[in-house]
């Protein structure tokens, strides 16, 4: 089941189709894409609602950091709207760190990233 409300959008996720889940502003989400028959996943922050006329909503990606699959820092180059049938699921809420004057988002637990 989808349903829409005004100010977010409801998505299944694939491993629990009884569970639904609003997708907004500030939300990180892990994404699927198709590139050359071949399957990609990246992680990203939700940076505007779901646009309901659109049927997407805008992606500013993450960059993997480190080889364990939790450390992960923006790509403020590398935004795209993203249609809500590509998100996977909703990621829980990373523990922001700062290296100098960089900062790195530390997730509890391993993305499933395949990026390109």
């Amino acid at each position: 089941m989808v349903a829409h409300t005004s100010s977010t959008h409801l998505i299944n996720t694939k491993d629990n189709a009884d569970t639904a889940m609003t997708v907004k502003n500030g939300d990180f989400i892990l994404v699927e894409y198709y590139i050359n028959n071949k399957k990609y996943r990246y992680a990203g922050v939700c940076s505007s609602d779901f646009d309901e006329e659109e049927g997407d909503v805008r992606v500013t990606f993450l960059k993997i950091s480190n080889e364990d699959g939790t450390l992960f820092r923006i790509d403020e180059n590398d935004m795209s709207d993203v249609k809500w049938e590509q998100i996977l699921t909703i990621l829980p809420v990373p523990n922001i760190h700062m290296k100098g004057n960089r900062v790195f988002y530390k997730f509890p637990m391993s993305v499933d990233v395949f990026e390109k």
